[in-house]
């Protein structure tokens, strides 16, 4: 697996699991021995955070068996215009959150704030945001004052309720952004908000904020979705 990241945190974590990997790889060699020098000359398992690095690895036919691109979508272009190796072609993420009449709204508040600023150019950043009519009221306001930053692009509903609002064209609900854009739906309820998603999704991810257990358990089974 490539994954192309400068965050800091995210070459920390790509270092642990290679430090994991090698580890695993040095006990099945040597049996007993993670000290073993000749095991972890062995292994064969090197880290590399540059765009170079993860070039020549995808092209070394015969040594790679298959490489499964993590990151965004200039890394997977990149591998796959790139690879002379096999490579598995991981999707886009329209993600969405659908915030459900009995949803707790500090909860969802808290929810789409971090799904859509903290890194909205990763492939699981929330780009759609469904919400119940009952709540849409309330909610989206206070979601309006929270998204500093945030281009909202909604419905017809959405702009009657968010004088800022810019209408979302039908493109735009079939858009990964990877940027501070968050389309906007109001539904009539859980079917509705299923039937929508499902319609424009690209079968990533999406989440529900319920606090019904009936309502929850008819989203997960409802969405298409990994």
């Amino acid at each position: 697996m490539i994954s192309h990241h400068h965050l800091t945190r995210k070459v920390r974590c790509n270092r642990i699991w290679m430090r994991v990997i090698k580890e695993y790889r040095i006990f099945s060699l040597c049996g007993f021995s993670l000290s073993c020098q000749h095991c972890h000359k062995a292994t064969g398992i090197q880290f590399g955070q540059d765009i170079q690095t993860a070039t020549q690895l995808m092209q070394l036919r015969g040594v790679v068996d298959l490489l499964i691109p993590r990151g965004g979508k200039n890394l997977i272009r990149s591998v796959v215009d790139n690879a002379s190796v096999p490579v598995i072609e991981t999707g886009a993420g329209n993600c969405h959150v659908y915030i459900d009449a009995s949803a707790n709204l500090e909860m969802a508040l808290s929810v789409v704030d971090n799904a859509k600023r903290q890194r909205p150019s990763v492939c699981n950043a929330a780009e759609g945001l469904v919400v119940h009519r009952e709540i849409a009221g309330v909610f989206l306001p206070l979601l309006r004052e929270r998204l500093a930053g945030v281009e909202f692009r909604g419905c017809e509903e959405t702009c009657a309720l968010l004088p800022d609002c810019l209408p979302a064209t039908e493109e735009d609900f079939y858009t990964e952004y990877n940027d501070l854009i968050l389309h906007v739906k109001v539904v009539g309820g859980v079917e509705e908000a299923i039937s929508f998603i499902n319609a424009h999704n690209t079968g990533h991810s999406e989440a529900i904020i319920t606090e019904s257990l009936t309502n929850a358990n008819r989203f997960t089974a409802g969405i298409d979705a990994a």
